[in-house]
C-alpha cells in the first residue's frame, strides 16, 4: 500500500468516440468496489481533503470506542464522501508505540458517475473519469489503491420482460440454485443471487428497480476474494485504466452467462409432437426436458456423479436450444456486442507522466481543458460544456441535476436574507455546504 503523498504517476486515458445512446444500447463495466490503502499521516490527510470523520463514542465515559487485540489497539474512524463510504482502521501498537492508518472506500464506481443510480449508460471514458476523480480528490496513488472487492458486468436492454424470466426460465448456475433477494418494502423482489466461496453471480430487473420504460436486466460477477484476478494481474486502480487489462473481463462475463442452466422452450408437449416421427427426439431427451427444469435434480446429479453432471447438462441445453427461444445465445450476443462497443473506435489520450494527479489536465483536438467541478456537490463536469457549473441531465440524471440547482438557489437565499439583516463582516467564507466542504462562486 502506498501513501497519499508519494508521487504520483499518470497513465493513458481513453476517450471513445463512439457512445452507445441508451435506447438503443445500455452500457456498464465495473459497479461495485472495495479499495484498500495505507496512510501515513492521517491528521495531514484529512486536512487536505477536507473530510470529516467521525466515531463511535461510549456513552457512559465519553471515550472513543476501540478493539484491543495482542498488542494492537484498532480504532475505527467513518466518514461518507459523494456515494463512497469511507473507513480509516487506527493501529496502535502499544510495545512499540507506533501507529499506522489503513483507508477503505466501498461503493460504486458507476452509481457515483451517476449520483447513486446505476441504470444509465457507464462507459470506458467515464470509468476512467472515475478512477481520476477518486485518486485526485483524495490523493491517493493509483498505483498502490489496491482493489479488494469487484464488480463487473452489464446491463442488457432485452426482447421479453426480466422478472418473468428470472422466475420461470432461469434454473441454476453451475449445479447451484439461485437464492432470491428478499422483497423490498414495496414487495417487489429484485431478482436472483448464487453465492459461491469466491464469487456471486447476480441477475436481477433493473425495470422495475427504476420504473424504466423498457425491459433492463443487469447481470453482473462480484469477486468477494481477487486470487483469480490476481493472475490476471488486476490488483489496483491503475490497471481498471489499462484497457488491456480490462477486455479480459469479457471472457469471465460470456463463460459465466454460459454457466447459468436456462430452460425457455413455451410448449413442451407441442414440440414433442411435432418431433414424434424424428429419431433423435427420444423419450429420454423428452423425460431429461421434464426433470431438467428442476434445480435440485441438478444439484443431486452434480453430487452423486460430476461426468453424468456434465454430460446431462450438455445434452440439456442443446435441447433446449434447438427447440427453445434461444434466449441463452441470444443475451449472450448482447453481451458481446455491448462490450466491444465500448472498445470500438477509441483511441489513446497521452497524459504527463510525472505530474501531481491532482493537478491533472487533459488535452483533447489541442485544446486544454481543466478540470472543473461541479459548485454545489463538487462532481467533476470537465466533460460539459465550458460555461457549465452544476451538473447536467445528460451526464448525472433529471433529478440529481435539478437537485444541485435547487441547492445553489437555495442556499443563495438564504445568505442574501440573512445580510438583508446587516452583518459586520462577510459570512461566505464561513458557510459550509453539505454536499461541499467550502462553498465557492456565489
Amino acid at each position: 500500500m502506498g501513501s497519499y503523498n508519494a508521487p504520483l504517476r499518470l497513465f493513458n486515458f481513453t476517450k471513445c468516440k463512439n457512445t452507445p445512446h441508451l435506447k438503443t444500447k445500455d452500457t456498464a463495466m465495473i459497479d461495485g468496489i472495495t479499495i484498500k490503502y495505507r496512510i501515513t499521516d492521517f491528521e495531514k490527510w484529512k486536512r487536505i481533503t477536507n473530510l470529516v470523520f467521525s466515531n463511535i463514542v461510549v456513552t457512559e465515559t465519553g471515550e472513543i470506542k476501540n478493539k484491543k487485540r495482542n498488542n494492537d489497539i484498532i480504532t475505527n474512524h467513518r466518514a461518507k464522501w459523494e456515494t463512497f463510504d469511507l473507513i480509516v482502521k487506527e493501529v496502535k501498537n502499544v510495545v512499540t508505540d507506533k501507529t499506522v492508518f489503513y483507508l477503505t472506500i466501498k461503493g460504486s464506481l458507476h452509481k457515483n458517475q451517476y449520483a447513486g443510480k446505476n441504470y444509465l449508460p457507464f462507459t470506458w471514458q467515464q470509468l476512467q473519469q472515475q478512477v481520476n476523480h477518486i485518486c485526485k480528490t483524495l490523493y491517493l496513488d493509483p498505483s498502490q489503491a489496491q482493489i479488494s472487492t469487484l464488480e463487473i458486468g452489464l446491463n442488457i436492454i432485452t426482447p421479453f420482460e426480466v422478472t418473468p424470466f428470472l422466475k420461470k426460465n432461469i434454473i441454476s448456475y453451475k449445479g447451484n440454485s439461485f437464492n432470491r433477494y428478499n422483497k423490498d418494502t414495496a414487495g417487489f423482489c429484485l431478482g436472483i443471487y448464487c453465492s459461491l466461496s469466491q464469487y456471486v453471480i447476480k441477475v436481477y430487473d433493473k425495470r422495475m428497480q427504476n420504473r424504466l420504460p423498457y425491459n433492463l436486466m443487469r447481470f453482473e460477477k462480484r469477486f468477494l476474494k481477487m486470487q483469480r484476478l490476481n493472475k490476471m494481474n488486476i490488483k489496483y486502480l491503475s490497471d481498471l485504466i489499462n484497457p488491456k487489462k480490462v477486455v479480459q473481463f469479457l471472457p469471465i462475463l460470456l463463460a459465466a452467462w454460459d454457466d447459468i442452466l436456462i430452460y425457455d422452450i413455451v410448449d413442451l408437449q407441442k414440440s414433442a409432437k411435432k418431433c414424434k416421427n424424428v429419431q433423435f427426439f427420444k423419450s429420454s431427451e423428452l423425460q431429461l426436458l421434464t426433470i431438467g427444469q428442476n434445480s435440485t435434480f441438478w444439484e443431486n446429479l452434480k453430487k452423486e456423479n460430476i461426468r453424468q453432471f456434465n454430460y446431462q447438462r450438455e445434452k440439456f441445453k442443446n435441447l433446449v436450444g434447438k427447440y427453445g427461444n434461444n434466449w441463452q445465445q441470444l443475451v449472450k450476443d448482447l453481451i458481446q456486442n455491448e462490450w466491444q462497443n465500448l472498445f470500438n473506435n477509441c483511441t489513446n489520450l497521452q497524459c504527463g507522466e510525472n505530474a501531481k494527479l491532482y493537478n491533472l489536465t487533459i488535452k483533447i483536438k489541442g485544446n486544454t481543458v481543466q478540470n472543473r467541478t461541479c459548485q454545489t456537490c463538487g462532481r467533476d463536469i470537465t466533460n460539459q460544456k465550458g460555461g457549465s457549473k452544476f451538473c447536467g441531465a445528460k451526464y448525472v440524471g433529471y433529478e440529481a441535476a435539478h437537485q444541485c440547482r435547487n441547492n445553489s438557489n437555495n442556499l443563495k437565499y438564504k445568505i442574501e436574507k440573512i445580510q438583508c439583516r446587516g452583518v459586520l463582516f462577510d459570512i461566505i467564507p464561513f458557510i459550509v455546504n453539505n454536499n461541499k466542504i467550502q462553498l465557492h462562486g456565489i
